[in-house]
């Protein structure tokens, strides 16, 4: 399930000729457009969380714990899931601001992040899943202030169940080696 390159699912831009009525080019769009069994895997994701964080600044240093909630919810339609993250990091106050959705055209998972650690969005990620919607993989580039140039990232998502699910992420340093610098474990709230 990778991105598909030409960015227009199983369609490219060359078949949309001039031979194909205002009908069928509403149909296209309105399949584009609609939410289906690649948005309802995210679904275990939707709901309020409790995260608890591990996350390390660099390969060298040692690792600090947080915790937070996620509270995460489908907007426009069921096309993509909405997460905020309240909570503290290093003894701050943090936000976090991230949207997740299935891209129809291009054929795979995307999401992006900001939070209130920066002023930078983060690239768009683009991923896949497996079919059993458990494993989730995602990777980006990012600008890294620090070093002021593009580093890659990777993503993993491992839904457990309903009530649980993993994020770890990884970061390429400067040298281009990768060190894991993040693990939050989500365990559903229940009211």
């Amino acid at each position: 399930m990778g991105c598909n390159s030409s960015g227009l699912g199983t369609t490219t831009q060359l078949d949309m000729t001039p031979e194909l009525g205002p009908e069928e080019m509403m149909a296209y769009m309105m399949e584009l457009g609609s939410p289906n069994e690649h948005h309802a895997m995210l679904e275990p994701m939707a709901g309020k969380f409790r995260g608890e964080m591990i996350w390390q600044m660099d390969p060298d240093s040692p690792p600090t714990t947080s915790t937070g909630v996620m509270t995460t919810e489908w907007i426009l339609g069921g096309r993509f899931l909405m997460s905020r993250w309240e909570g503290e990091f290093m003894g701050s106050p943090f936000e976090g601001l991230g949207i997740t959705g299935y891209d129809n055209g291009r054929q795979c998972y995307i999401g992006t992040w900001m939070d209130s650690m920066g002023t930078q969005m983060a690239s768009i990620s683009t991923g896949t899943c497996d079919e059993g919607g458990k494993n989730f993989e995602f990777t980006r580039t990012m600008w890294d202030p620090m070093s002021q140039s593009s580093l890659g990232m990777r993503e993993e998502i491992r839904v457990v169940d309903k009530d649980h699910h993993t994020f770890k992420m990884w970061i390429e340093t400067p040298g281009g080696d990768e060190f894991q610098n993040a693990t939050i474990h989500y365990t559903r709230i229940t009211d």
